[in-house]
């Protein structure tokens, strides 16, 4: 184990004054792309055992260096001061406090991989107590605090000198940038008493989901899969292994797609999450328990038609708190065996996710998921944000009070005029009334036509909540209405809205995107030679195919638009999973042209609207290879196009000088588009 002397002294009051910057300069404004370096990001939440603190990571962009710094802090829950812990991380996640409340261990790096730290409350240094060659994945401490458990990377076998140098491999379903065969993940143990490292026997390959001890300290749950590649995500199993022994149990049936296993407080019980359907990433989510004891799972499923993203047990094992998109927010229930789920008050609070939707700026953690902990005193903490104001650090005494900001990291935005957020609601073709987000220009007036831009999510699952959105904020801004609609494949509706998508495709989400954007025309004055359509992902997709459907668009961004669903299926690393999609091989007999013909780049000698298309070069999700076509297919039918390409990795760039590069670009190009489209409009015939 190796002790790390930290500045923490020097450090703290450096991050806390870094924290404050802009303070004394903001004036009544109107928000700024600067303003991006103000922005401080919160996450992964976690009361202490003794309910009295709470640990969470603070991160800061650092365009100097163009990275994000990272902090392990503890907030005071009765006195609300924030202290810092640590010296600084170029990334730092996953804090948890041992069971006695007196260190944090946390997975840390300065740029060699991630390892577990250890950090006393109260020291002033923290130490690395793994030495593991692939870095960290999860980690978890033993109930009596002697061990951790953590997942890591299988070491490469030794080789002659010969097959040193031969870098060949067989090709699977790995992803089209793959140079190598990746490397399983296993399950180990350490010894915090003598420092030895145990490997733990696992079936296939460990997944980064969580993994839990029961409460004797002898049995540890796990997620696995055959092969340690996306495209697997569909044949998981959740097993059950005793750590000195090695055999295992099989908690799940028939291998799909499990995820978030968590253990009941007196270990009998492990719920998790898994899809209603076909199609692991696109249908909704339930709640599921081992065991035939799962009647608060049925409930659950009977009164919350919700996809689920997030849950935990409440003390015993008949007490579940659920968290699910609902319509423009993000709302948390408590749900009792045999018992009518009940809201938490939330108010305008809106929990957050792990990282934020693109284009949205922040720090790309690896993790989706929502930054909430549970006490033992059945307090709630969690980031969250509100409509004018960005993550701060919210607590709830008890389940029932509205929730309290126990930080005010943020204060600096009061000074700053930002528009004016609404939920809005209309009908399309589907039963139930569909709902999205209107951010309105700062000093809105209702008299005057205003140019309106489309901010689609991406997903199709996510969700446009009514949280703090840089983005949308920005363009705002600029003096634009921008509409962010929830269209057919959202989680925001029920489940019957997100199956729908199956059925009905890009085409059911266009015309739920456009049924919207025609009920905002009737209600509001929009300037109707100044549209733009705009989005990321999924929402690059519907931006293209919008573009190709309509003609009314002066603007178009497309960002990593998935553009080629036979690129997607052959080329991804989610690859054969697109069938479910597809509902075939692009490959089987008589199915490509059918393939081809539902990818939006079918339509691409359609599109008139003059284009920004924005990728990276290193995306696994959407292959860097549509944009290409997409921009050919542009070029060719001479349609005004510029293509943008960031050369890193990642389905969204994750540094603070691109994130920053990404939004100059999204507004420069629309600005540019709708003063075109003002200039013709006043020259004379």
């Amino acid at each position: 184990m190796t002790r790390a002397r930290s500045r923490r002294a020097v450090f703290g009051a450096l991050f806390l004054s870094l924290l404050a910057v802009g303070q004394a300069d903001a004036q009544d404004r109107v928000l700024q792309l600067t303003d991006l370096g103000q922005i401080t990001d919160l996450s992964e939440p976690q009361i202490s055992p003794d309910g009295r603190s709470v640990a969470l990571v603070l991160s800061r962009a650092n365009f100097r260096d163009n990275r994000y710094d990272d902090a392990l802090a503890i907030v005071d829950v009765r006195t609300r001061q924030l202290s810092i812990l640590t010296e600084r991380f170029s990334t730092l996640r996953h804090p948890r406090w041992s069971p006695s409340g007196d260190r944090l261990a946390f997975l840390g790096s300065s740029g060699q991989g991630l390892q577990l730290y250890l950090q006393p409350i109260g020291a002033d240094s923290s130490e690395v107590v793994t030495a593991d060659r692939g870095g960290v994945r999860q980690f978890a401490w033993s109930p009596d605090g002697t061990r951790i458990a953590f997942v890591s990377p299988e070491g490469r076998p030794e080789g002659s000198a010969e097959t040193a140098h031969n870098r060949s491999f067989v090709v699977g379903d790995h992803d089209y940038l793959a140079t190598g065969p990746r490397a399983p993940l296993r399950l180990r143990v350490l010894s915090l008493i003598d420092a030895s490292v145990a490997d733990v026997p696992v079936r296939g390959s460990v997944t980064g989901d969580p993994i839990a001890w029961s409460p004797g300290g002898d049995r540890l749950v796990y997620v696995s899969q055959p092969e340690p590649y996306a495209s697997s995500l569909d044949q998981r199993s959740i097993w059950v292994v005793d750590v000195q022994t090695g055999s295992h149990e099989l908690l799940t049936p028939a291998p799909a797609f499990y995820e978030a296993p968590r253990l009941s407080p007196d270990g009998d019980r492990v719920g998790y999450l898994t899809p209603e359907g076909p199609g692991p990433i696109w249908t909704p989510h339930r709640l599921a328990i081992s065991g035939s004891r799962d009647e608060i799972a049925v409930d659950a499923a009977r009164q919350i038609d919700r996809s689920i993203w997030w849950f935990d047990w409440l003390g015993d094992d008949r007490s579940l708190l659920i968290g699910a998109y609902d319509r423009s927010t993000f709302s948390l229930w408590i749900q009792r065996t045999g018992e009518r789920p009940i809201k938490l008050p939330l108010g305008d609070v809106v929990p957050s996710r792990g990282w934020s939707i693109p284009p949205d700026p922040g720090p790309r953690k690896g993790s989706a998921a929502f930054s909430i902990s549970v006490g033992a005193d059945g307090s709630i903490a969690f980031v969250g944000s509100e409509p004018n104001r960005p993550e701060e650090l919210y607590y709830m005494r008890s389940m029932l009070e509205a929730p309290e900001r126990l930080t005010d990291l943020h204060a600096d935005f009061a000074r700053i005029t930002l528009g004016r957020v609404e939920p809005f609601r209309w009908r399309s073709d589907f039963d139930s009334e569909l709902e999205g987000v209107v951010v309105y220009p700062p000093r809105y007036d209702p008299q005057r036509p205003y140019p309106l831009v489309l901010l689609l999510h991406g997903g199709p699952r996510l969700v446009t909540t009514r949280q703090f959105s840089f983005a949308a904020q920005l363009l705002a801004a600029q003096g634009w209405i921008v509409f962010g609609p929830n269209f057919r494949g959202s989680t925001n509706l029920g489940t019957d809205f997100q199956r729908s998508y199956l059925e009905h495709g890009d085409e059911g989400a266009a015309t739920d995107v456009m049924a919207g954007l025609d009920a905002l025309r009737s209600q509001v004055a929009i300037d109707e030679r100044r549209l733009a359509v705009t989005g990321w992902s999924y929402g690059g997709l519907l931006s293209v195919w919008l573009a190709a459907r309509e003609t009314l668009w002066a603007a178009a961004v497309a960002g990593a638009p998935l553009t080629d669903y036979v690129d997607l299926y052959a080329l991804s690393d989610r690859n054969r999973l697109w069938g479910h999609v597809l509902q075939a091989s692009p490959f089987a007999s008589g199915a490509y042209p059918d393939v081809l013909d539902r990818s939006p780049i079918s339509r691409a000698h359609r599109i008139r609207t003059p284009m920004l298309i924005l990728a990276t070069t290193g995306d696994l999700v959407a292959p860097v290879s549509q944009s290409y076509k997409l921009y050919r297919a542009l070029r060719d039918n001479e349609v005004p196009v510029e293509f943008v390409a960031y050369p890193v990795s990642g389905h969204y760039v994750a540094d603070p000088v691109h994130q920053q590069d990404v939004l100059r670009r999204w507004v420069s190009w629309i600005s540019t588009q709708f003063r075109g489209v003002a200039a013709r409009g006043t020259q004379k015939p």
